[in-house]
């Protein structure tokens, strides 16, 4: 997904986008298994009211499970390494299929959903600091 709504930023041939598009699909035709196949990723969903961001954790029938879940109430643009404004909702949300208008992976979804995510990509910042500079 990540790869196609980032295509945004910049001006693609449409027949080499919809052939993107279509590898990444692989075949699938129905929300629920697209979905799925990004099971344990990051993604984005945008409902008629709110905007969710979390780790896709289960997929049902008419349902889908983020965890870590935040509520996105400014996302920014799409290229921006984290949303503009987002509450932490402390665990997890189940969204119905016929709830969600868009689900996208822009940049801005891969940012630290957690705390702990957060202090491991900065102790992960700082090593390779610190083993440039020596």
């Amino acid at each position: 997904m990540t790869d196609v709504a980032n295509d945004a930023t910049k001006e693609v041939d449409p027949t080499a986008q919809a052939d993107k598009i279509k590898q990444m699909l692989n075949g699938l035709t129905k929300f629920g298994d697209i979905i799925n196949s990004h099971e344990g990723q990051k993604i984005a969903v945008l409902c008629a009211r709110y905007q969710y961001r979390g780790v896709v954790a289960h997929v049902g029938e008419d349902f889908i499970v983020l965890a870590n879940a935040r509520s996105v109430e400014i996302s920014g643009p799409s290229a921006k390494a984290t949303p503009e404004r987002e509450d932490d909702i402390g665990g997890f949300v189940i969204i119905k299929h016929d709830a969600i208008e868009i689900a996208y992976q822009p940049t801005w979804s891969q940012a630290p959903l957690s705390f702990e995510e957060e202090n491991a990509e900065l102790t992960s910042n700082e090593t390779t600091t610190s083993s440039e500079v020596g």
